[in-house]
């Protein structure tokens, strides 16, 4: 039984982190095509150097473009909470948790995370984005609390 237990809840963690990195990837994706659609270029100085890609560079293509920052601050925050998710989320399913917990928990974290993209994307205030990030800390930190609980033998 413990075994199914474990070998349950260790399935759930890599549908939840593989869902949590296919985010990211579209994120990356979805910054790219704006960039792209902004101005066709990167925003490295020497990409205003001519070149046969380049073959008439403009000042303006590596200006900054407020939807290429706001994916790029997305990704970044992503790329912030991500590690912790993979740590705790990988030790508390060590923790041989019920299965019901750790899919309530588990894809907790991947939809708060998600709605908190989207309400960045979509330029929502702080405290909607606060809120949801809330929502995922508190998920870190019941899992991380529960583990060290589990470690010391209660």
């Amino acid at each position: 039984m413990v075994e199914k237990r474990l070998s349950h809840s260790g399935r759930l963690f890599k549908v939840a982190e593989g869902d949590l990195l296919l985010s990211l990837a579209q994120i990356d994706q979805i910054g790219r095509r704006g960039h792209q659609h902004a101005c066709s270029c990167s925003r490295a100085p020497e990409d205003l150097k001519r070149t046969p890609l380049n073959p008439a560079p403009n000042p303006k293509q590596i200006e900054p473009d407020e939807r290429v920052e706001r994916i790029r601050r997305i990704h970044l925050n992503d790329l912030e909470n991500l590690p912790f998710f993979l740590a705790a989320g990988f030790l508390y399913v060590l923790t041989q948790p019920s299965l019901l917990l750790a899919q309530v928990l588990l894809y907790g974290y991947v939809v708060s995370r998600l709605l908190h993209f989207a309400a960045y994307l979509t330029a929502r205030t702080h405290d909607v984005r606060a809120t949801l990030w809330t929502v995922g800390s508190l998920i870190l930190i019941f899992m991380t609390c529960r583990t060290l609980l589990a470690a010391i033998g209660y």
